[in-house]
């Protein structure tokens, strides 16, 4: 055995592994605590107490049932890289004091069975971002497969078959929506008045950007896309922006909102809260914050209540549309 030396302790011998654990041979274990001189009662608890130390030290570090044969994941993901020639890109905090009870045990032939196996009891995944190539990923709650979203729509549909009932459960629905964004009350309307940028003329439209505060202190900023010479009221398409870099400034934003405009709409163009224009006043952190749903819901409504206000709007005609983060504040 390596590292094992042999100890001298009034005339009884005992080998110690180390400095973690000892192995003690019974007879010597015997003479060490009973001793010549004659047993006692102390040093026979004694004995029961270091049998007990060491067979614990012992169980600690070998993976049995006591423990769930549980390994850090760490060890359990290069294994798996090992295993199945794969590389998987995680960071030092995604695994830190994180463990696979029976790690063995789920492993399979296939490499993405096995890495659901070790990784959904941790509420963990991996994104596949090539062959061979995964990514470890927090449980994404909010990302559903195509067919699990169409079966749920589908389930959704059975339980109404008329408008009336449809309506009865929307009105059930709305008032518990506003509770769980912490909407209920809403916050009063603040009376400062909305800041404008001079009006830039372009083919067929014009654009100004507008900053409406809606907390103390928190403003919400977009771009609005009028038409030109648009006579009578004027419809509305709200479009709140995802995650795409560059936010609302982007080429292909700028070109779907001054196509509505010139076909006779306002659009307007909003960031997400923390997120685009508004990181001026907000840190990237405080858009993965749970309050980051609240904020966005209320600057949607401040929005909604600002464009009410215009006397050229068509209120009966106000419409939204958006993808990624600004899809879900969409619905």
């Amino acid at each position: 055995m390596k590292n094992l030396k042999q100890v001298q302790v009034d005339d009884c011998s005992y080998m110690a592994l180390g400095s973690e654990s000892c192995y003690l041979h019974s007879e010597s274990l015997s003479r060490f605590f009973i001793g010549r001189a004659g047993g006692g009662i102390l040093k026979s608890f004694l004995l029961v107490i270091f049998s007990l130390f060491f067979f614990t030290n012992l169980s600690a570090q070998t993976q049995n049932s006591d423990n769930l044969y549980k390994k850090p994941l760490a060890d359990v993901l290069k294994e798996i890289q090992t295993r199945f020639k794969v590389q998987i890109k995680y960071s030092e905090p995604q695994v830190k004091d994180k463990w696979v009870n029976y790690a063995d045990w789920r492993f399979r032939a296939d490499v993405d069975e096995t890495l659901e196996n070790v990784l959904k009891p941790l509420d963990m995944k991996v994104n596949k971002e090539k062959p061979g190539v995964y990514k470890l990923k927090e449980y994404e709650y909010y990302r559903w497969e195509v067919q699990d979203g169409w079966a749920y729509l589908d389930s959704l549909a059975t339980k109404y078959h008329d408008k009336a009932s449809w309506e009865k459960r929307k009105a059930e629905i709305k008032p518990e929506l506003y509770k769980a964004l912490m909407l209920s009350p809403l916050p009063a309307k603040i009376n400062s008045k909305p800041i404008i940028t001079a009006k830039r003329i372009f083919d067929g439209y014009s654009v100004e950007n507008i900053a409406l505060e809606i907390l103390p202190g928190v403003w919400i900023n977009g771009s609005l896309y009028k038409p030109l010479n648009a006579k009578g009221k004027i419809p509305v398409v709200l479009s709140p922006d995802g995650h795409w870099e560059k936010q609302r400034y982007r080429a292909d934003c700028q070109f779907r909102c001054a196509t509505i405009a010139r076909m006779g709409a306002m659009a307007f163009s909003y960031d997400l809260f923390a997120w685009g224009e508004s990181m001026l006043q907000f840190k990237y952190e405080d858009h993965r914050r749970s309050l980051a749903q609240t904020v966005q819901t209320l600057g949607g409504i401040r929005i909604l209540d600002y464009f009410s206000s215009l006397k050229e709007t068509d209120t009966s005609r106000i419409g939204i549309s958006g993808g990624s983060g600004a899809g879900s504040h969409s619905i």
